[in-house]
Formats: structure tokens, sequence, C-alpha cells
């Protein structure tokens, strides 16, 4: 606040205006410690601007010198790219690059302004007559299919394995032998490897 000479000067003015006041008129002591102060603040703020000062002339300089050195930097790399290049000027490689001007060169990304409709065949639709033998015989091919149960397979297998570390497939079916077949003991791998059981592919039996 004391920073600038206004700030000090409005201060100074409060201060003078203290003795103004009558519920101050007894307040001798007070007042000049009050105007004692002024001289202690205003040489506080000076102390304070000369180290501002100082600071930003360090960091001028500071800032002065990283410029300058940046700059060095700089014009040694630009040296030495110019001298570069005039040595490759001198010896140039023997590379050589062959162009081929009669290539036909294709735009991926255009597109005709106009191109033929395409003519679709039509095709003459035939009312099929229902074959009476195959469709019966489609029929007792889906009355004849086996339906498994796989809760009760489920409930076979954890059965088994509650008591026994290791139980096999065929130790298994020998406790409950098959209803429907092989389709029932393809069920059991299945039920082994939706289960996370271990499955051996290589083992026969």
């Amino acid at each position: 606040m004391l920073l600038s000479q206004s700030k000090q000067n409005e201060l100074e003015k409060m201060v003078r205006q203290l003795d103004d006041l009558d519920e101050l008129a007894s307040q001798t002591e007070g007042k000049s410690r009050v105007k004692g102060m002024i001289g202690n603040l205003s040489k506080e703020a000076a102390r304070v601007q000369q180290t501002t000062r100082r600071l930003n002339a360090t960091l001028r300089r500071l800032l002065d010198s990283r410029i300058s050195t940046t700059r060095l930097r700089l014009a040694t790399v630009l040296r030495e790219i110019h001298s570069a290049a005039v040595r490759q000027a001198e010896s140039q490689p023997e590379a050589e690059i062959e162009v081929f001007t009669e290539i036909d060169l294709f735009n991926g990304m255009e597109r005709p302004f106009w191109q033929t409709p395409i003519q679709f065949e039509a095709m003459e639709l035939k009312q099929e007559e229902p074959n009476e033998a195959e469709r019966l015989n489609v029929f007792q091919k889906l009355a004849g299919m086996q339906r498994l149960d796989w809760d009760t397979m489920r409930s076979n297998i954890k059965s088994q394995i509650e008591f026994n570390e290791r139980v096999t497939l065929p130790d298994l079916l020998n406790v409950f032998p098959p209803d429907n077949g092989p389709l029932e003991i393809l069920g059991y791998i299945q039920l082994a490897y939706d289960g996370g059981h271990e499955v051996d592919e290589n083992e026969f039996d």
C-alpha cells in the first residue's frame, strides 16, 4: 500500500486529521507514536522498492544470458547444417532415381458421373407341391429324437465328485448307466467342458 508516493501522502494526511478529533485530544502519546510510524513505514517501503528493482535487474540479466546462449547454440547448428550441405554438394551420391512417366494413375476417391443401372434377371417362381412321404419321414425323425435330462445328469456328476477327488467317465457310467446311449455320453462330456472339469481328449476306453 505504501510503495507509491501518493499512498504515503494520503496516509500522512489521515494522521494529521487525528489532531482534529476531540475524542483523541487526550491521546497525545498515542498520536505521537502513530506519527513516528509514518517515517518507519516510508523507509520500509523504500527498501522494498530497492529490493524489487535489484531482483528485476538480476532476472533481466539472467534472461539475457539465457537468450544469448540459445542464440549462440542456434547459430552453431545453422553453421553445421550449412557446412554439411556444402560438403554434400561437392561430393554428390551416385544414387539414381528412375521416374516412370507412363504409369496410369488412379484416384480411389474418384466416382463416375453416371453408370448404367444394374440389370436384374427375372426368375420365374414355381409353386412347389408338398411331398407327403417326405413330410411323414421328417415328422418320424423328429418324434424319434431323444431328450436328455440335463438336470439329472448334472446331479449325477455332483453326487460322484462330492466324495471322490477323481471320477472318470467310465466310473460315472458304471454307477449311472446311460438310458439314451451315445447321445447321453456326449452330454456328459459337454457338461464336463461347461463345468470346467478336466477332459483328456487323448484317453480312450
